[in-house]
């Protein structure tokens, strides 16, 4: 909770933050038309009340000074007037509900897949990414699901809320007016690391969202020079952008799951393994790489002792098409990659190898890369 509060008052003030949506803006109107109504009453109500006590207190013992018992004006006023006052707040609502509720048909459709405890955002160029990238002016379809417990997606900026259930598939709609970086929360507690599920939506000019989508279909092209780059740096970028960083440090620090730093050819001890099961520096790297593999897409299969099984598969992830399987390989080489050093400075178990120069290095590449992952023993071709 802790990790989450400097997100929440970043913005703080006395009213809600600046409107940054179509949605939000009619929310707004809503939100202070009933504010205002309501402390106008409240104070009116309060203060009658206070003066109402001091001139019809009783002066003497038994006195009764009597009073009127039927007044039909101030029935008929104060009948009629809150019935205005609740068909305009009706009114307002229900135009609201229909706009948020009707997307247009040219909104552009992004695909949100919730888990502990990340987000991830696929756009219809097949590009995928950790924080929420938008065209300003341009209606969005969120479509989210969750592939393990509740979650809910909530952007204070757009004022805009929905769930992402397991098992079925719930939208939600808006249209950015302001360009800037809005905080995204997770606001269903969805176990140990709900404080951390936070991430950002980014509003950008046109020509910045082409540039940005195009740069996220293949990550493993730089796409300034077009050529590939090695396993081990696009490996430390989903590290951080797949909520891999959430519960693993690459730094030695003591977190939810064991630390990636030194963790290739270090000697594991299993309080889940089949029976025999062993695995020692002294193993083969494609016995590691196997276990590195498996521990990403079903980390139940084996659970390091000292450690709860409390992580989420990753196998829909990476896996199911080649492009997946090479995201894969490049988180397994980063991990190789975080070998602890010798006495020499140099690693001990890893020896990354220099990309090798591709014809197709220079040609656009998509994110549906349908070539084959290579071994992560070393190789860093895309």
């Amino acid at each position: 909770m802790m990790d989450m509060l400097p997100h929440l008052f970043a913005d703080s003030g006395v009213w809600l933050g600046p409107p940054a949506s179509t949605s939000a803006e009619q929310h707004d109107v809503v939100f202070y038309t009933v504010l205002y109504i309501s402390a106008f009453f409240f104070f009116l109500v309060v203060t009658l009340m206070l003066v109402f006590i001091v001139v019809y207190r009783r002066r003497k013992p038994g006195e009764d000074r009597g009073g009127p018992t039927h007044n039909t004006p101030l029935e008929i006023i104060w009948t009629g007037i809150p019935l205005v006052v609740v068909l305009v707040i009706f009114v307002l609502g229900f135009r609201g509900f229909l706009d948020i509720d009707t997307p247009p048909s040219d909104a552009t459709v992004i695909d949100v897949e919730a888990r502990q405890w990340a987000f991830s955002f696929t756009y219809p160029n097949g590009a995928v990414s950790e924080r929420l990238i938008l065209q300003i002016d341009q209606p969005v379809v969120l479509q989210l699901h969750s592939v393990d417990v509740l979650h809910s997606l909530y952007i204070p900026a757009f004022r805009m809320q929905r769930n992402a259930i397991p098992g079925r598939t719930t939208e939600m709609w808006f249209q950015p007016t302001k360009l800037g970086t809005y905080h995204v929360f997770c606001t269903q507690y969805c176990g140990d690391g709900h404080a951390l599920m936070t991430t950002e939506a980014q509003v950008v000019d046109a020509a910045g969202y082409s540039a940005q989508l195009a740069q996220l279909a293949n990550i493993f092209v730089d796409p300034g020079t077009r050529q590939p780059l090695p396993y081990a740096q696009v490996g430390e970028r989903l590290y951080k952008s797949s909520g891999c960083a959430q519960c693993h440090s690459a730094d030695g620090s003591v977190g939810q799951g064991p630390t990636w730093q030194g963790l290739f050819k270090r000697d594991q001890k299993f309080a889940v393994a089949p029976a025999g099961y062993t695995l020692t520096a002294a193993d083969d790297d494609a016995r590691w790489e196997e276990y590195l593999r498996e521990s990403i897409v079903d980390p139940g299969a084996k659970v390091v002792q000292g450690y709860q099984n409390v992580m989420p598969a990753y196998a829909s992830q990476f896996g199911g098409s080649a492009y997946k399987e090479k995201k894969l390989a490049a988180i397994v080489e980063y991990i190789k990659s975080l070998d602890n050093h010798g006495p020499d400075g140099q690693p001990k178990y890893y020896r990354p190898q220099e990309s090798p120069q591709t014809p197709s290095a220079a040609a656009p590449a998509t994110a549906e890369d349908n070539s084959a992952p290579p071994s992560t023993q070393g190789k860093t071709e895309p």
